[in-house]
């Protein structure tokens, strides 16, 4: 049963584990919505820091109200795993996902994409490259014989895009740790998720990373970003851009990408009912606030603790622009804003799109000598 929230909605705690987090074989083999005409919708595991059931919460809630229907937030372990659990739906199996833009030429005819995330009037983003100030590394090709972390090429901008970069742009030999093996010039190291790899630059524990910028570019200064290779770009459409430099350590940028199509929402193809085309174009269609949290409700699901004050502020014109001062937060309530903040839904839209979109894909993975089809 659904758990009824303080303000009388109703949200779903339905976690799969004890942590939160799935393993894909607890998951595999319950798609489909059951018997009760419910949905399932596919979460991949992004960022390790965020209950990405709580931050989908503003959608499931706008769906179900419009749709007099259940939505099954079904978090997955890994990016390999939301493909395979998209891939085991079966005919009629009523099955939406969110996955890394990756899995679009993986998955060729097993999916449709219903659409490409938005956020903020964005539906591109970027992959940075990133080290310490004080490694001495200025360049990619300064990388050679070092400790550098990416995530495996089931994501686009944590796995593929670095590889591409360090390949294309820094003259180092990859080898095969595209294919999880590992590298001929620098020591591989996998991270799990977009954060994780941030953090082993951050704790000292690697020499460098590749990881999306929305997790890289609060550390590097704006100024590093404007005068990089594809910087104006990022700068002119990202929304990431206006988080430069704002988090602390500060890190050295090395190296952005060409811009990257942003993560798709795909459905079962084998589920086409007029239930989906309507769902469908609910979410294309659908208004910003319709994704936004309700605040008292995301901090309740996070058990942060927060003025109602603030809280109210955040569901009319917005918080102040110093939450600290303006609400007298102690250190662990602004830990708590942080916490907030992680968890709201990082789109704003969705608009149309095909797997043409996905094409550049393609390109990258060909450069790599990356197979998409045997990509796990």
């Amino acid at each position: 049963m659904p758990e009824q929230g303080a303000n009388g909605r109703f949200t779903r705690r339905r976690f799969l584990t004890a942590t939160g987090v799935a393993t894909t074989a607890a998951v595999a083999g319950c798609l489909g919505g059951g018997d009760d005409g419910g949905i399932d919708f596919v979460l991949n595991p992004a960022e390790e820091s965020v209950d990405i059931e709580a931050q989908y919460q503003p959608l499931f809630n706008e769906i179900e109200d419009e749709f007099d229907v259940t939505m099954n937030g079904l978090q997955t372990a890994s990016y390999a795993g939301t493909v395979e659990e998209i891939e085991a739906a079966g005919d009629g199996d009523r099955v939406y996902a969110d996955t890394s833009p990756s899995a679009v030429p993986r998955l060729g005819d097993s999916a449709d994409v219903v659409g490409l995330r938005v956020a903020f009037g964005a539906e591109k983003y970027f992959s940075l490259m990133v080290t310490r100030p004080d490694t001495g590394i200025e360049s990619l090709s300064d990388l050679e014989g070092e400790d550098v972390a990416t995530q495996n090429v089931s994501s686009l901008s944590g796995g593929i895009a670095p590889f591409w970069m360090l390949q294309e742009q820094g003259g180092l030999d990859i080898g095969d740790a595209p294919d999880g093996g590992s590298a001929g010039d620098f020591n591989w190291v996998q991270a799990d998720a977009h954060d994780t790899a941030v953090n082993s630059v951050v704790n000292g524990d690697v020499a460098a990373c590749g990881a999306g910028a929305f997790v890289t570019v609060e550390h590097v200064p704006e100024d590093q970003i404007l005068n990089a290779e594809n910087g104006q770009e990022l700068a002119d459409i990202s929304p990431d851009f206006a988080d430069a430099g704002t988090a602390d350590p500060e890190l050295q940028l090395l190296k952005i990408s060409p811009s990257l199509p942003r993560a798709p929402i795909l459905a079962n193809a084998g589920w086409d009912d007029d239930l989906r085309q309507d769902i469908d174009e609910f979410m294309l269609n659908a208004e910003r606030s319709e994704f936004q949290h309700d605040g008292f409700e995301l901090a309740d699901e996070l058990g942060a603790d927060l003025p109602d004050e603030m809280l109210e502020d955040y569901n009319g014109d917005g918080v102040a622009d110093n939450p600290q001062e303006a609400y007298g937060l102690s250190d662990a309530q602004m830990e708590d804003w942080q916490q907030f903040q992680d968890n709201e839904l990082w789109f704003s839209g969705v608009t149309e799109g095909t797997a043409e979109d996905y094409e550049p894909i393609n390109q990258f993975a060909s450069a790599i000598g990356l197979d998409l089809s045997n990509v796990s």
